[in-house]
């Protein structure tokens, strides 16, 4: 089996500090990634920050669970509860893409609830307008690299 060089299709690219995900797709001709589509995010609030570093793509999911995260905003007895995803309690919609395997649980989302993009009130993920997500939800594939910073 040959070793494939080939970079992959897509980058993404979130700044945490401008509340922007850059998505960059891989134009052959040009040998280089161009900036295809950016977009205003929601990240981490004071005290659950949005990670910093290289993640990649680990798994996708339509119709993801939410576990409660144990958090003041939440009250502490349902702290670790899961919600099954069509709960009306489980805040995703369009899908969940995660970032780091299973145990961070930190990923890029749409909400049924009020996005407030371009701020930082999430629980340390990176949250997009439904509509959003969903544009990139099937561009992006396991292994796609996403650098927060």
């Amino acid at each position: 089996m040959a070793l494939s060089l080939d970079p992959v299709p897509l980058l993404i690219v979130v700044d945490r500090a401008a509340y922007t995900l850059d998505v960059y797709r891989w134009r052959l001709a040009k040998l280089r990634y161009n900036l295809w589509r950016s977009y205003s995010v929601t990240v981490g609030r004071v005290g659950a920050e949005t990670p910093h570093g290289m993640y990649f793509v680990q798994g996708k999911s339509r119709t993801p669970d939410w576990k409660v995260p144990p958090n003041p905003d939440y009250p502490q007895e349902i702290w670790g509860q899961i919600y099954s995803y069509d709960d009306l309690n489980n805040p995703f919609e369009g899908g969940f893409i995660a970032l780091g395997g299973k145990e961070t649980g930190v990923g890029l989302h749409g909400t049924k609830f009020d996005p407030r993009t371009g701020t930082a009130s999430s629980h340390g993920c990176v949250r997009m307008k439904t509509p959003d997500l969903l544009e990139i939800y099937g561009k992006c594939r396991t292994g796609t690299p996403v650098y927060l910073h």
